[in-house]
């Protein structure tokens, strides 16, 4: 059985479960939830979810194939929409995980946060020049990229800095990197000038967090923590809601 702080590694032959949550941003509807390669073990085929609720999907009795300590198996999972009457909403999502055959090394470093650089796209700039009663009408971006070479990454997150920066809108993006994934995964934020800075969350399997602030001039040398978690199993949320431009 894998342990409870490597939810995404096991011993051949063995026994295993995964748990996800599926959030619902859109119409009250029914999806249909595929799990790919086709794996034996037990799971639902379709849930109800009501709109902004949060259902809880397991997928238990996993057999782990009986292959070579270190194959790694992609997991695909994919939900859809199965009501025909919800429209105007993602017809389908899908998110992707790394499982590894075998034990988890054992480690302690916490994933790496890096500025990669200022991102500038029509008008945008890494520095903020104006005056603070007319930073709404600017707009700063920029790059970072973040990893984890042990046991690999689960999450990602993005927050604005300073006082009263909910009031400002902040838009960021980063590829659908697969839960447990090593590689590299770039994000781009993109935010108002009335925002201080950015702090970038990243979380790995082992529940190691590190966390890195960056103010709008770009250089990333505010602080930054790492802070030890425990995780008992891996969370896979896929979130589903109406289309909107951003």
């Amino acid at each position: 059985m894998p342990s409870e702080d490597y939810p995404l590694f096991g011993k051949a032959g063995s026994i295993t479960k995964l748990h996800f949550k599926l959030k619902n941003n859109g119409e009250d509807s029914r999806f249909d939830i595929k799990i790919r390669p086709d794996m034996a073990g037990e799971r639902v085929q379709e849930v109800f979810v009501k709109n902004e609720e949060v259902a809880n999907v397991d997928f238990s009795n996993i057999l782990i194939p009986e292959q070579p300590a270190g194959t790694i198996v992609k997991i695909e999972v994919e939900v859809s929409r199965t009501d025909e009457s919800v429209t105007d909403a993602m017809d389908s999502a899908k998110k992707y995980l790394i499982f590894t055959i075998g034990e988890a090394a054992y480690e302690k470093e916490p994933p790496q946060i890096e500025y990669y650089g200022p991102y500038s796209y029509h008008g945008l700039t890494s520095e903020c020049n104006a005056k603070p009663t007319e930073c709404r009408n600017s707009t700063w971006g920029a790059k970072f990229v973040v990893r984890d070479r042990g046991v690999g990454l689960q999450s990602l997150d993005v927050q604005t800095m300073g006082r009263d920066s909910v009031k400002y809108p902040l838009f960021y993006k980063y590829d659908n990197f697969a839960i447990g994934s090593t590689a590299n995964v770039i994000v781009i934020i993109k935010a108002s000038c009335c925002v201080k800075g950015v702090s970038v969350t990243v979380t790995d399997l082992k529940g190691n967090q590190y966390s890195r602030d960056f103010t709008h001039q770009g250089n990333g040398s505010t602080s930054s923590t790492s802070v030890a978690t425990t995780c008992a199993v891996a969370l896979l949320l896929i979130i589903m809601s109406n289309f909107s431009s951003l």
